[in-house]
């Protein structure tokens, strides 16, 4: 078999892949749309710890197959595109009996590969980046949901991934108690931690306004608290009567943490949160009675109820 048979079988070999992975793509889409189906009854789900990131995540993972696709055809497509390249630089070699055409026809694959494997890599490196920020975000969150549960032994009320709406932008506050002498709004930082024995340290520190990681600082998070405080204590006053105050927490697992002063928000680690929060309330006065904790629990609930298209 000459060259020329060689380009040509390889040619065709790859638009018959290139034809086959698109009927095949067609099909599962078409089993997909015909295969519908319906939950045996209407379930009241609430929304777990971390709601928001899973279903991000989700979101997410489905990009999987595109991606996965983009790549095969990207191969197939280059494997076509460098075999005319080339039969017409072998037809120019010919005509002007010089090399020159099959050089700069290799030259021009292998800067055309280069950039279309370039940016596929990178957009296959966001993805995993984005994917690996996600679920240590969601495993802190739950994390921290579990510290929380002991507080419910001690009548309180725990939900998690309340979606509201502050000042026009959507947020999901990661986790609100209800107990008798008022509630807490937690917010959960989860970042990955330097390498032990490092020169840097697993260390944060709180001034009253910002949260001084190392190499950065952030102010963003203790805004962002605050005003999802604020947003919940005008909630309660408009859909209860109840005119109750909101205590601020953000918490960082598995970093050391320090405090500073008895700021608020109090910034804790997430294996003290619950004991911090003990502590903070236990010299305020009980201001709801079990009936008004039910209240004020039941609209809780009802904003907490995962929506019909996410279960």
């Amino acid at each position: 078999m000459n060259l020329n048979s060689f380009l040509w079988t390889c040619l065709m070999v790859s638009a018959g892949m290139l034809l086959l992975i698109l009927m095949a793509r067609a099909q599962y889409r078409r089993e997909r749309g015909r295969r519908g189906t319906k939950t045996p009854e209407d379930f009241s789900l609430l929304r777990q710890p971390g709601h928001g990131l899973s279903r991000q995540l989700a979101d997410l993972e489905s990009k999987v197959e595109p991606l996965l696709f983009g790549g095969m055809l990207m191969i197939i497509v280059l494997t076509l595109l460098a075999g005319v390249v080339v039969l017409l630089a072998q037809g120019l070699a010919r005509e002007m009996e010089s090399a020159v055409p099959l050089l700069m026809a290799g030259a021009l694959i292998l800067a055309l590969t280069w950039a279309v494997l370039r940016l596929y890599l990178r957009r296959l490196i966001d993805y995993l980046q984005e994917r690996d920020r996600l679920r240590l975000g969601l495993r802190g969150e739950e994390f921290v949901a579990e510290q929380l549960e002991s507080l419910k032994r001690q009548g309180w009320w725990v939900f998690h991934g309340l979606p509201v709406v502050i000042n026009g932008h959507e947020q999901n506050v990661d986790h609100i108690a209800v107990g008798p002498r008022g509630l807490a709004v937690f917010e959960t930082k989860t970042r990955s931690k330097p390498v032990a024995g490092g020169a840097v340290k697993a260390e944060v520190r709180f001034d009253g306004k910002t949260l001084l990681w190392p190499g950065y600082q952030d102010k963003t998070s203790v805004w962002q608290v605050r005003q999802q405080a604020e947003w919940l204590a005008d909630w309660v006053k408009n859909e209860c009567g109840l005119s109750v105050k909101v205590f601020q927490m953000i918490v960082i697992p598995g970093w050391t943490v320090h405090p500073g002063n008895c700021y608020e928000p109090r910034v804790v680690s997430g294996k003290a949160v619950t004991d911090a929060l003990v502590a903070m309330l236990e010299a305020q006065p009980v201001v709801l009675q079990e009936r008004q904790m039910g209240k004020i629990a039941q609209q809780l609930r009802r904003l907490c109820i995962v929506p019909e298209e996410d279960r």
